[in-house]
């Protein structure tokens, strides 16, 4: 229901301020006919409010001067409900706002509103897309580059606002960095590890985690020089080489695991396990020869004389 505004409130507004300036309208039944357009648009619950503004819009053609107070009060809502209904109106474009500053007290005033026409609405809704359409977010022309190249691409572009530690370390080189990266090297090159000559390479990778080089060419040189008055096979010294290695390993175990005594030299140590095994090597050798000896007396004498005689006289002759 329209409820005039009083004389005193009239001049009081145009005092202030020129409403005549936001205009909208020719005619109140210009108005209407736009309002009836709109509320094809509009959803009920939100209609109220416009037509509330709508009503008090008469002295100024589509144009409104009140306060969300009174429109909460003359509408029957709650003042954040009137709130949000405006806020509503506002974003579809059915109407628009001007803020207001008090002269005296200061701060915000009561809001002009003013019913948008259909034509502008259509503007403004036709600005709206423009400017959604042409935004920062949409999808960028890939031209056959991969993911990485259309980073690149992209941090060149944002360089001027990119500040970050991490990616400026990425893309520039300084003094400091090029020191760590010499010193990465020549840690690197000293810790590099290679078999060495005189050790095979199946003892050598199954040790060279616990012993350093020098060590195990050291041991393994110690080892074969005990055993070159034996006339050993090669399988025979890697077997007392095998025996020598692991044995020192398990007493250097039990010292830092059970807390055993520590091994005062590991190279004397190792010495004596090699002498330990390549003593065993010997004896089964000379029990074998034993054996053969013996075996070969039997057969001696169970061999008949004229077998014998035809035996000798074929090694004679």
């Amino acid at each position: 229901m329209y409820i005039p505004l009083r004389e005193e409130e009239i001049k009081m507004t145009y005092m202030t301020i020129n409403l005549s300036e936001y205009r909208a309208f020719s005619s109140v039944r210009e108005m209407d006919h736009h309002a009836q357009q709109h509320q094809k648009s509009i959803k009920p619950i939100y209609f109220d409010v416009y037509n509330l503004l709508k009503q008090h819009s008469c002295v100024v053609t589509g144009v409104s001067y009140l306060k969300n107070r009174t429109i909460a009060e003359l509408s029957g809502k709650s003042l954040s409900t009137v709130k949000d209904h405006i806020k509503y109106l506002i974003d579809n474009f059915f109407i628009t706002k001007v803020n207001t500053m008090r002269v005296i007290k200061g701060g915000k005033g009561a809001n002009i509103y003013i019913i948008n026409s259909v034509d502008r609405r259509n503007e403004l809704l036709d600005e709206k897309n423009r400017l959604s359409q042409t935004g920062y977010r949409n999808a960028s022309k890939k031209d056959g580059k991969t993911l990485s190249q259309q980073a690149m691409a992209y941090v060149k572009i944002k360089k001027e606002t990119i500040f970050f530690k991490a990616i400026k370390n990425s893309f520039t080189v300084t003094g400091s960095r090029k020191h760590k990266a010499l010193i990465s090297r020549i840690n690197k090159i000293m810790d590099f590890r290679a078999c060495p000559d005189n050790v095979p390479y199946d003892i050598y990778m199954s040790y060279s985690a616990f012993l350093s080089d020098k060590q195990i060419a050291t041991l393994y040189s110690m080892i074969v020089a005990q055993t070159e008055d034996c006339n050993l096979t090669g399988e025979e010294i890697n077997d007392i080489a095998e025996y020598a290695f692991k044995g020192l390993l398990l007493a250097m175990r039990r010292h830092y695991k059970d807390g055993a005594a520590p091994i005062k030299n590991m190279f004397s140590y190792t010495r004596k396990i090699a002498r330990k095994k390549l003593v065993e090597i010997m004896d089964e050798r000379t029990c074998c020869n034993n054996l053969d000896l013996s075996a070969a007396m039997e057969k001696w004498a169970n061999t008949s004389l004229p077998k014998l005689h035809e035996g000798l006289a074929d090694y004679v002759y």
